[in-house]
């Protein structure tokens, strides 16, 4: 599906590459600098609905990211009751709160990281907390690398 996606994608971003030049000329010669008010209105339009609807993905694996969505407040609802999950945060740095300073939020090395309890510095994945996303598991149900009705091996943290 990964590549179908991406191609879609593609036909559909040149697609509306190809309208949009062609109706610019036009616009911009009826709206004059007003159509630079609508392009603005547009996206702060879209960057409000992206950063609501959209769960952040930076540290995630790709096959975790199934989880981000069973979690997020608006996209849960369209997973069956029994796969929604509440996210828990992972493990962070101490500085990484309301009150810091914005390049500890933004620069996490610049914390200083916290241990978890067995002593080790690796950080728990996503996999680690919730267990193998059941795309995957179906994934590695059909190409036989699981069997049926054993527990789904879980990767080793890297």
């Amino acid at each position: 599906w990964r590549t179908a996606g991406t191609s879609f994608a593609v036909v559909v971003n040149f697609a509306v590459s190809i309208v949009v030049a062609a109706v610019f000329p036009y616009l911009l010669c009826s709206l004059n600098f007003a159509l630079f008010i609508v392009i603005f209105i547009v996206l702060l339009a879209g960057t409000a609905t992206a950063y609501l609807l959209f769960p952040e993905s930076a540290h995630c694996d790709l096959n975790e990211t199934e989880f981000l969505f069973k979690g997020h407040w608006y996209w849960q609802r369209f997973y069956p009751e029994d796969e929604r999950i509440e996210l828990v945060m992972r493990l962070g740095c101490t500085c990484c709160s309301d009150d810091a300073d914005m390049e500890s939020l933004y620069f996490p090395a610049a914390c200083p990281s916290i241990e978890p309890a067995d002593g080790s510095s690796v950080q728990p994945t996503l996999t680690d907390l919730y267990g193998v996303p059941s795309s995957v598991r179906s994934a590695m149900l059909s190409s036989g690398s699981a069997t049926p009705g054993l527990p789904v091996p879980v990767p080793a943290m890297t």
